[in-house]
C-alpha cells in the first residue's frame, strides 16, 4: 500500500522526516525547471537522525545533559544492534550446523554406495571370468 507520508516543495535546505513505522520508503525528487539541478541526498536513522535541540527545549536540559542523553540513546541503540547481530549469528550458526550434518551423512551414504558398487563389480567380474573359464 503506497501513501504519501511527507510532501514538501522546497528549493534547498535540510529536512527531517520521522517515519511512523519500520518499512520500505521511496523518495522522489521532481525538477520542474528547465535547468539541471543536483540533489545531494543523505539518509540517517536512529540517534544520528534524532534532533536533540527539541528535546533540550522540552525537557529544559543543559548542554551537558543533552550530550549525556544522546550518549545514553547511542548506547541503547548499540545494545539493540548487538542483540540483533547476536540473533543473526545464532541463525547462521544453526544453518551451518545443519548443513555440516547433512554433508556428513551424504558423505557416509556416498561411501556406502561406492563400497557396495565396488563389491558388486568384483563379484560380477569374478562370475564373468568364471563363466568364460579364465579364472
Amino acid at each position: 500500500t503506497e501513501e504519501t507520508v511527507y510532501d514538501k516543495n522546497v528549493d534547498n535546505g535540510k529536512f527531517a522526516f520521522s517515519s511512523p513505522e519500520n518499512g520500505e520508503y521511496v523518495f522522489c525528487f521532481k525538477n520542474e525547471d528547465d535547468l539541471e539541478k543536483t540533489v545531494k541526498f543523505n539518509t540517517h536513522s536512529g540517534v544520528k537522525a534524532k534532533d536533540y535541540s527539541d528535546i533540550v527545549k522540552k525537557e529544559n536540559l543543559k548542554p551537558l545533559e543533552a550530550k549525556l542523553k544522546r550518549l545514553e540513546d547511542l548506547a541503547r541503540e548499540t545494545l539493540e544492534r548487538y542483540h540483533e547481530v547476536r540473533s543473526m549469528e545464532d541463525d547462521i550458526y544453526n544453518d551451518n550446523r545443519g548443513t555440516t550434518s547433512n554433508a556428513f551423512w551424504f558423505g557416509i551414504l556416498l561411501t556406502i554406495i561406492l563400497v557396495g558398487m565396488a563389491f558388486w563389480q568384483m563379484f560380477h567380474l569374478k562370475s564373468f571370468f568364471q563363466k568364460k573359464k579364465m579364472f
